[in-house]
């Protein structure tokens, strides 16, 4: 008998619960929905319990990938590997993202998810075979896995089945007519702690959001380590890439968005420190995410440059 599963990922914040009680599930893989190179997850209509839905299963990423995400902005590194993977990996920014939208009652603010699953060596041999593998010796390969995920299983993440065939309806994932709803969508993103990370149109079905597997919801290293004018430049090109979407589609760009993407925040402002509710998540990233707190806490403001600047400048004075 299986184990119930836990709620993920195992840090304090927002989290996904499973799908079934187990986190385990019989499925059967109907037809594959977007573009067969998708560098972070394959996307299925799948039937489980007699219905329907979009199974969204993630490929393994590697440390490195996980570090570059992080130290984008030379931000100060943390504790353990393992933290990197709870913060930066794309299942895991998914299951924080729906696990926000969940708790503050937003869930339409993207298409649904219903809960997590952990497929099987054979449900994911079985996906491998469907998409061209025919030998069982590539077929870790073919979910992106390397040594270091030796023994772990696939993850998978259930969502609403908004359409059949994700790639004849990218041309429609977004209407003129749905605009000022995605611009308003944005806010209820910032306003909820959640910054998006990729703003595209192969992202949106129908005017929603199908893909948050770059986006940092806080308590979270990416966003607590910006000044307040970094967030506000985070904010501001998540702007800009919805009016360049627009732009291409010939659509009449929302005055408040097209004010936001050049600086005037008035009409697309949020307070930025609404939800900041959990005790446990603050302390978490304030105190153990880092390697050195008193060095991580004042870096994040500074840049390690300027840091390391102050150090040496010390050396030299003593």
């Amino acid at each position: 008998m299986s184990a119930m599963a836990d709620l993920l990922p195992r840090v304090p914040g927002p989290k996904l619960g499973p799908f079934t009680p187990t986190g385990e599930a019989k499925i059967k893989f109907i037809s594959y929905l977007g573009s067969p190179y998708s560098e972070n997850a394959y996307v299925w209509k799948v039937k489980i319990n007699g219905k329907r839905y979009a199974l969204k299963m993630f490929r393994f990423k590697t440390f490195q990938y996980l570090d570059q995400c992080h130290h984008s902005d030379r931000r100060p590194p943390l504790a353990n590997r393992n933290m990197y993977a709870k913060y930066y990996d794309p299942f895991n920014c998914e299951c924080r993202a729906y696990g926000r939208l969940k708790e503050e009652g937003r869930e339409d603010l993207a298409v649904r998810a219903y809960g997590y699953l952990i497929l099987s060596f054979d449900q994911q041999a079985e996906v491998a075979g469907k998409m061209g593998v025919r030998h069982s010796s590539l077929i870790s390969a073919s979910w992106g896995a390397h040594e270091e995920h030796r023994g772990l299983p696939v993850r998978a993440i259930v969502k609403e089945l908004v359409t059949d065939d994700f790639g004849e309806d990218y041309p429609f994932a977004i209407t003129e007519a749905q605009a000022p709803q995605v611009c308003s969508d944005l806010k209820g993103f910032h306003a909820l702690g959640i910054r998006v990370g990729d703003i595209r149109e192969s992202n949106y079905v129908r005017g929603k959001l199908v893909d948050l597997g770059r986006a940092w919801t806080m308590y979270h290293p990416g966003v607590m380590s910006c000044s307040s004018i970094r967030l506000s430049i985070l904010r501001k090109a998540e702007a800009r890439s919805l009016v360049k979407l627009f732009q291409r589609r010939n659509f009449a760009v929302p005055r408040a968005l097209q004010a936001c993407s050049v600086g005037d925040m008035k009409d697309m402002e949020v307070t930025s420190w609404d939800w900041r509710k959990d005790d446990g998540a603050v302390a978490h990233v304030d105190k153990q995410l880092y390697k050195t707190w008193s060095l991580g806490l004042f870096s994040a403001f500074l840049g390690m440059e300027a840091l390391f600047t102050i150090i040496f400048m010390l050396f030299i004075w003593n």
